[in-house]
This record gives structure tokens, C-alpha cells and sequence, in this order.
């Protein structure tokens, strides 16, 4: 006998359970939901139905086709997003409204990854963008902070891996190093729950891997005692590794030394230290590596411009532009209107004619 088929198991009950979750929502709602992909909010992807049922389907499968449950936690997560501000998290490096929303926004973030603790670093060979976490440079107890620096982090890997795989995939990494760490570094339970709880219901479907690497006895000891908070589905994708060998045996299958740090990969390519004014200033939202420091014959104010605008036009034209500013990445390139706007000195790449893209 054939076993029956669940709810979110089958294709043509999600595409319709999904629609239907859609048609219950105001058009601020649906706007809102389709905001939750960073492609969207950027401009690079105008399809607002389709980003929007992509994430009323995280929410339906998430909940196991429970259709009430799925639309009230989505309906709450459009709302959490709404409080924590996350579009002023997107542009607030990038971006100032004058003592606003946004520069408090900026003031936060960037007291909250200070110290380090988290980043994006390096993706897997499918796309998977790596959320790094350090547990050792934790600089607060206070829960509000830890949790807005987590949905910062996690925001930013979400949008290098939906730009990384254009839109294919939508889960990110998440890469735990616990080495240093003692038990000054261990969080609340509080805050523990508060966190966990957030990207359980307003993150739902979007964990593909964590990581706990190097993990000391203690940490055992604390996550036997946290873990039964955890969703059932999430606590299947933790996996503990310890040691070089571990390393080499588990994640040399799913990413090369180029994409690694060495905590993770034994001879990764990827520094281990964190520049994080490159990461929150001069690395665009949805790109995973830092620019590299601009020299003395560089414009001065590149990294201080806003309204980032990337493409992939003619990529051999790109990249001879780039190498002018001697930027990392040869895949984008800046809006060069905002540029002109915003260059005082005018240099060669500034005063570029945009035909030459057009063509």
C-alpha cells in the first residue's frame, strides 16, 4: 500500500495552499513579503508575486502544510521584520537620512559587530553563502544587541547567496568557531531563546548547514541542555566537527580552500581576520569578500557613496575598469551617475561614459 502523501510533500497542494496564503494578504503585506528577498528590494528581481510566494512556501513547508499556522507565523514575520527595521539595516551603510532611522540604524550595527563576532566569509560549491560566527568576541549580554547583530549577519548571507546563485537557492551556511572560547563567552539562556526563536519562526526554511567547529566539552554540555528549544528539523542539521581530520574529511567535500577559512578548511585561502569597516563599509550587502584598500592614487571617496547598483554587464569591460581602482570583485560595478554625484576629484573611472555599457 502506498503511503499517502502529506500536505507539504505534494507540489500542486503547496502551489495552491501558497496562492491562497498570498490572497488573504493586503497589498502591503505582499509587498512586504516580497521584500524579503534582497533581489527584490535591490531592483534586481521585479518579480514582487514570485518573491512573495517564495516566502509564504518557507512558511507552508516550515509548518508541515499546517495552512492556519503557516499564514499566522508569516503574517508575524512580515511584522518582526517591520519592527527590527530590516530594510534600514540593508542600506544603512550606504545610505544617511540625517540623525534618522537609518543612521541610529548604522550607529547599532556597527557597535553590535564591533567586535568581530560575526561576518560572511566564503560559500559552498553549490552557492551556500557561510554565516561565520566567533563566539569568543562577545562584547554584550544584552539580548536586543546580539539578536539584531545575528539578523544582520544572517540578512546580509541570505543576499550573497540569492546573488551568488541568482535566485536559485535561498539557505545560507552557518560556521561556528569555538576555539578560544571559555565560559565568559557563553550567552544567556535568555538570549539563547530570544535568538532561537526569531530565525525559527521568521527564518524558517532558510538554514541549509550549521557548523559547530572545535567545540570544547562545555559547549556540549550547554547545547544538550538548549538544544531541545530547537525545532526538530534544525537540530538534524547541526553537525559537531573537532580536529583536522573531521575538517578535511567533512568539508573538503563541500567547499575548496579558496572558500574557507583555515578553522573550517585546513589550508584555506580566506584570511582569518575580519576587516570590519571593509565588511560594513566597502563590501556591498550581497557580495560575500571585502574590496581591497584603495591606494593613495585612488578616489578618495569611493567607499563613500551611496545607492550601490550592482551588475554583471560585459564582465571583460568590467573587469579592465575595475582593475583602474583595483577593487576584489570582477563582477560589478558602481552606479556611475551616483559616482559623478558624489566624486570630488573626478578621476578616469568616474568619468567613464555609460555608453560604453549600453552597448
Amino acid at each position: 500500500m502506498t503511503n499517502k502523501m502529506k500536505p507539504h510533500e505534494d507540489p500542486v497542494i503547496v502551489e495552491q495552499a501558497t496562492r491562497k496564503m498570498l490572497s488573504e494578504l493586503s497589498e502591503e503585506q505582499v509587498e512586504k513579503a516580497a521584500l524579503s528577498s534582497y533581489a527584490y528590494f535591490s531592483g534586481k528581481n521585479n518579480d514582487r508575486e514570485g518573491c512573495a510566494l517564495a516566502m509564504a512556501k518557507r512558511h507552508f513547508l516550515a509548518d508541515k502544510g499546517d495552512y492556519d499556522l503557516a499564514i499566522e507565523r508569516m503574517i508575524g514575520a512580515i511584522n518582526f521584520f517591520d519592527k527590527i527595521n530590516v530594510n534600514a539595516m540593508r542600506k544603512c551603510f550606504y545610505d544617511s537620512d540625517d540623525g534618522g532611522p537609518i543612521d541610529e540604524m548604522r550607529r547599532m550595527i556597527e557597535s553590535d559587530m564591533s567586535a568581530g563576532r560575526l561576518a560572511v566569509c566564503g560559500h559552498d560549491f553549490s552557492g551556500h553563502s557561510i554565516h561565520v560566527v566567533f563566539p569568543r568576541n562577545k562584547i554584550t549580554d544584552d539580548p536586543d544587541a546580539l539578536l539584531r547583530g545575528h539578523i544582520y549577519a544572517i540578512e546580509r548571507c541570505l543576499a550573497a547567496t540569492e546573488n551568488k546563485t541568482n535566485g536559485k537557492l535561498d539557505k545560507s551556511i552557518v560556521a561556528y568557531d569555538f576555539s578560544g572560547m571559555s565560559h565568559s563567552h557563553i550567552i544567556s539562556l535568555k538570549t539563547f531563546r530570544k535568538i532561537g526563536a526569531a530565525l525559527q519562526d521568521f527564518y524558517p526554511e532558510r538554514l541549509h548547514c550549521t557548523y559547530m567547529i572545535d567545540v570544547p566539552y562545555f559547549i556540549r554540555g550547554f547545547w544538550n541542555i538548549f538544544s531541545p528549544f530547537l525545532d526538530p528539523v534544525t537540530r538534524k542539521k547541526v553537525v559537531f566537527v573537532n580536529g583536522k581530520a573531521e575538517k578535511e574529511e567533512i568539508f573538503g567535500k563541500v567547499l575548496s580552500e579558496e572558500n574557507a577559512m583555515p578553522f573550517i578548511l585546513p589550508g584555506g585561502k580566506m584570511s582569518s581576520h575580519i576587516d570590519m569597516n571593509n565588511f560594513l563599509y566597502k563590501t556591498p550587502f550581497d557580495f560575500l569578500t571585502a574590496l581591497k584598500n584603495l591606494s593613495n592614487n585612488d578616489c578618495p571617496n569611493i567607499t563613500n557613496l551611496k545607492g550601490l547598483r550592482l551588475c554583471a554587464w560585459k564582465p571583460k569591460l568590467v573587469d579592465s575598469l575595475l582593475e583602474k581602482h583595483r577593487l576584489e570583485n570582477a563582477h560589478f560595478v558602481w552606479d556611475l551617475s551616483r559616482m559623478r554625484e558624489h566624486c570630488k576629484n573626478k578621476c578616469n573611472f568616474c568619468k567613464i561614459d555609460e555608453e560604453a555599457f549600453s552597448s
